[in-house]
């Protein structure tokens, strides 16, 4: 039993691995950035913009920020220590591009119990259809 829970946790952690590693190189494959489908910014502007989202940085150096667990911008690690932590292994998903001030977490609580809400109604509705329609 513990070899099986061994080895289910393994290809769990192997399989979190590759999406997260899959998903950072396909965003970073593609043209542009998050920010250049708006209007064309002042090159001051875009390098405050980017130095605040990271992306000025290397890509190994925003890659292990985005996996975590520890936080390697100037407030994390090497800083004053206020956020040791950052990053999807550390449940932390980072600020959102398209709302100021606010990080993706906050808006994941925000919305996560209508979400869940609405997945309840569905799955009951699915179990009841597809109950009567079994029998």
């Amino acid at each position: 039993m513990i070899r099986f829970l061994a080895r289910r946790t393994l290809w769990f952690a192997l399989t979190v691995w590759s999406v997260v590693t899959l998903s950072f190189l396909l965003m970073r494959s593609v043209p542009g950035g998050p920010f250049s489908s708006e209007r064309k910014l002042h090159p001051t502007i875009e390098a405050a913009v980017e130095a605040r989202y990271h992306l000025d940085w290397p890509m190994w150096k925003q890659y292990l920020q985005t996996l975590g667990p520890l936080n390697l911008d100037e407030h994390g690690l090497f800083g004053d220590g206020r956020d040791v932590f950052g990053g999807i292994l550390a449940l932390d998903l980072g600020p959102s591009l398209s709302l100021r001030d606010v990080t993706v977490n906050e808006i994941v609580a925000q919305s996560l119990p209508v979400s869940a809400a609405l997945g309840a109604v569905a799955l009951a509705w699915a179990l009841g259809l597809g109950l009567a329609g079994g029998l």
